[in-house]
């Protein structure tokens, strides 16, 4: 299970920009999700966070936990060997 509470993500660069504000859910095992939105509402940002980029700060008070172990503070390598990944839809041609 990974569980998402108070994630607050601004760009590394510049932490006066809020991307992703107090967002919470728990996404149950056993289960597929997919994350829809407009362009520019976060989707990429809260995928990207959760595989630990580089490219965002997440806030102190925003925890990120799978099977009940913080991952937060992880690096991309160490989530992937516990079986976080990222997969991003490519639509075939019609």
């Amino acid at each position: 299970m990974l569980t998402i509470k108070n994630l607050t993500v601004t760009p590394e660069e510049d932490k006066k920009k809020i991307i992703l504000k107090n967002v919470s859910t728990v996404f149950a095992p056993n289960k597929t999700y997919c994350i829809m939105g407009p362009n520019g509402s976060g989707k990429s940002t809260l995928g990207e966070t959760i595989m630990g980029s580089p490219r965002y700060a997440v806030s102190r008070g925003s925890k990120i936990t799978f099977e009940k172990k913080g991952v937060t503070r992880k690096a991309p390598y160490e989530r992937a060997r516990m079986g976080i990944f990222l997969s991003f839809q490519n639509p075939l041609p019609l």
